[in-house]
């Protein structure tokens, strides 16, 4: 059944159709006010503005050519803008950025600072150009599948069972999703927000984005990972020490040999000689041991999320915190 052509008349068109028109602009991100089934200004206004956004000639006449762009399911390149983008292709992007473990705060349909955050992490971590911008190739791998948990040791009954290694393996996964988020940005949010959104908040400090959010990372990793029960969190280097203590889980051994998943910390005071015991400064997640070096991935290294490669039994190290992830396998 063909659809009316509506355009602003003396009275104010209206029916079914007009209430379609005004749902499906409204699903594309442009404001129509009341969904009334009356054809006014502010219809009039929505068609004239989604017209311009699909080539079309703005002239708040919703013809056939109209009806097909809005009929056609499409899906905008996002960004953030002034206002910000609304609509329900925002709502998609969040519902899937979240899915592939990217946390974008509300699913609200609304592409704010959160939304882009997300998407700057998710494009690092696909290999994609990290701009904020939801175009066509983010758009692809968004719609692929989501990638699975690291595969376990199958069990005799054919079954997977959690080990030891695919829990510290999946750690170090989690947090090189995050490789390259940067305070200049903003990307480095996400993990702000993520951080300070968990409860119990630890001494109900809220962090700052302008903080030092090198424990931040470690805790929000842990977060992600659902394993905060062996990892407890803090964005106090010297107070997440003190949690380890408390479960007796710190290594004050500076020549400990550390695992991948396992936490070092670091003091820049360190004169080399004997175990440190000075004040934590900066602390990292072990992602790689080979020989005599170590390679660590730490939160706020330079304002960012990267690689340093640490000596075994190098200046530096103040000591280890080691999650018990045995204790996780059943």
């Amino acid at each position: 059944m063909a659809r009316k052509t509506l355009k602003l008349t003396t009275p104010l068109m209206s029916g079914s159709d007009v209430t379609d028109f005004q749902k499906l602009v409204t699903s594309k991100g442009f404001s129509c006010g009341a969904i009334d089934g009356k054809y006014g200004k502010k219809s009039v206004s929505a068609c004239k503005k989604f017209q311009a956004s699909v080539g079309l000639s703005a002239d708040g006449i919703c013809g056939s050519k109209t009806w097909g762009k809005l009929e056609t399911k499409t899906r905008r390149t996002l960004k953030l803008t002034s206002p910000m983008m609304k609509g329900e292709d925002v709502k998609e992007f969040q519902t899937k950025v979240t899915k592939h473990g990217f946390n974008c705060g509300a699913i609200d349909s609304i592409y704010g600072q959160k939304a882009k955050a997300a998407c700057i992490a998710f494009q690092k971590a696909k290999g994609l150009s990290a701009d904020g911008i939801c175009g066509a190739k983010t758009w692809v791998v968004l719609d692929g599948a989501v990638s699975p948990a690291k595969p376990s040791t199958p069990s005799s009954g054919g079954s997977t069972k959690t080990t030891e290694m695919s829990l510290r393996q999946k750690v170090v996964n989690e947090a090189k999703k995050y490789l390259g988020c940067k305070e200049s940005d903003g990307s480095h949010k996400v993990i702000i927000d993520g951080y300070n959104a968990h409860k119990p908040l630890a001494r109900n400090y809220r962090m700052k984005y302008t903080g030092s959010w090198c424990a931040t990372f470690v805790s929000f990793v842990a977060i992600q990972c659902g394993l905060t029960d062996i990892m407890p969190t803090e964005c106090s280097c010297g107070k997440m020490i003190e949690l380890y203590k408390k479960i007796g889980r710190w290594e004050e051994n500076d020549a400990y040999v550390p695992q991948i998943g396992d936490i070092l910390m670091y003091d820049w005071d360190d004169n080399g000689k004997g175990d440190d015991t000075g004040w934590p400064e900066h602390v990292g997640i072990v992602v790689e041991v080979s020989g005599n070096n170590m390679k660590i991935i730490e939160g706020n290294k330079s304002d960012a999320v990267g690689y340093r490669n640490v000596e075994i039994n190098g200046r530096f190290i103040r000591g280890f915190c080691l999650p018990n992830y045995r204790s996780k396998v059943k």
